[in-house]
C-alpha cells in the first residue's frame, strides 16, 4: 500500500518534470531561431570599363542585428585591376586585390517620414569599417616592385537605410576613408557605397 501511495504521488511530479523540459527545448529552439532571425547576409558589386582600364569589385558581408539599432558583421573582398598603359607607351598592369573587412552601422534616425516632408520610410545611419588588402607592390611607385603588400583602410560614415519587404534593404553610404594613400585602390575619397543585405 506504502509503495501505490508513493507511486501515485510520484506522478505529477514527472508530469512536472516532463512538461519542464518540453517548455526548456521551446525555449531553445525560440532562442536558436531568434539567432538566425538577426543574421543577414548582403554585400555590393561594382564595374568600371573604359579603353584604358577594367576594374571589378565583388564583396560579400554577413552581418548580425545586435539590438534594434546596432549591426556588427564581417566582409570579404575580391578586386580584379587591368590598366592598358601601351596607349601611354609604358605597357599593361593587371592584379588581383583580395581581404576582408569588419565593420558596425548604427541606426541614428529610424523614421526619415519624421524629419523630411515626403513619404521616404528609410532610416539614416551611421558607418564604421575597417578593411584590410592585400596589394602586390607594382599598385605603389614608392616601393620594390614585387612581392605583395596588406594596406589598411578605415572607412567612416553615413547615409540612408532603405527597407526593401520584412527583411531585406538597400543602403546608400558615403564613406570617407581616413587612410588614404596613394597606392589606395579607390579613385574617390569620399566614395558612394550602395549596399544589399537580406
Amino acid at each position: 500500500m506504502f509503495i501505490l501511495a508513493v507511486f501515485v504521488l510520484l506522478q505529477p511530479l514527472q508530469a512536472q518534470k516532463q512538461e519542464g523540459d518540453k517548455d526548456q527545448g521551446n525555449n531553445q529552439e525560440e532562442a536558436k531561431q531568434d539567432t538566425l532571425d538577426r543574421l543577414y547576409f548582403g554585400g555590393y558589386m561594382w564595374a568600371r570599363f573604359s579603353n584604358f582600364e577594367t576594374r571589378l569589385e565583388v564583396s560579400p558581408q554577413m552581418g548580425y542585428h545586435v539590438t534594434e539599432r546596432l549591426d556588427a558583421g564581417v566582409g570579404g573582398k575580391y578586386m580584379y585591376y587591368y590598366f592598358n598603359s601601351e596607349l601611354a607607351g609604358t605597357g599593361n598592369l593587371s592584379s588581383h586585390i583580395f581581404g576582408g573587412s569588419v565593420f558596425t552601422s548604427y541606426i541614428v534616425i529610424q523614421n526619415m517620414n519624421k524629419i523630411l516632408p515626403f513619404n521616404l520610410n528609410g532610416r539614416l545611419v551611421a558607418h564604421l569599417e575597417y578593411e584590410a588588402l592585400n596589394m602586390p607592390h607594382q599598385v605603389d611607385i614608392t616601393r620594390d616592385r614585387s612581392g605583395r603588400f596588406w594596406s589598411q583602410n578605415y572607412f567612416v560614415g553615413g547615409g540612408l537605410r532603405q527597407q526593401l519587404g520584412k527583411r531585406a534593404f538597400i543602403s546608400f553610404l558615403l564613406l570617407y576613408n581616413l587612410n588614404e594613400k596613394s597606392y589606395t585602390p579607390y579613385y574617390n575619397n569620399p566614395m558612394i557605397r550602395i549596399s544589399f543585405g537580406f
